[in-house]
């Protein structure tokens, strides 16, 4: 019976109904486990829709069954196996969002690049007009200098004329 090796393969040694603590896999007795986390089996729980007989709590049931959701399923795995899986799923995030960072670490290093270089022209652009600044001023005066030259050169040429 495929339900009986199913039970017998994957239900670990500590799955047992909290009703009267039978363990699988017992004959033709199916378990069930409900939405508060207890386990049955369909001896003691008979009828849907009735509260927990541990916690009475308004629970729903599902049947142990190979086919049960993943959700479900990972309740009874083997807890290394979950924990490979799991590790595994660990190790691709942890690659994703160290891609990630190398990404955006490497256009904002390239970006300091492209701003420090600015900077620097920026900076070499305002040295370069203060140099003209400078020479202007220098040009100005020397040219004071040069005219007010001719124009003692021409008054010391007058008295000898």
């Amino acid at each position: 019976n495929e339900y009986k090796s199913y039970l017998s393969n994957v239900m670990a040694d500590w799955v047992h109904c909290n009703g009267c603590y039978t363990c699988p896999p017992s004959s033709e007795v199916k378990f069930l486990l409900t939405s508060c986390g207890h386990l049955f089996c369909s001896r003691c729980y008979t009828q849907p829709n009735t509260p927990c007989k541990v916690c009475r709590s308004k629970c729903m049931i599902t049947q142990l069954k190979p086919n049960m959701s993943a959700d479900i399923q990972l309740f009874f795995m083997d807890p290394l196996e979950v924990a490979t899986k799991l590790h595994k799923q660990l190790l691709k995030v942890l690659d994703f969002q160290k891609s990630q960072r190398k990404r955006l670490t490497t256009y904002r290093m390239q970006r300091i690049k492209q701003l420090t270089a600015k900077k620097e022209a920026d900076d070499g652009v305002e040295d370069l007009k203060q140099e003209l600044r400078s020479l202007q001023e220098e040009n100005v005066h020397l040219k004071t200098l040069l005219s007010s030259a001719k124009g003692n050169s021409i008054q010391r040429r007058s008295p000898c004329t």
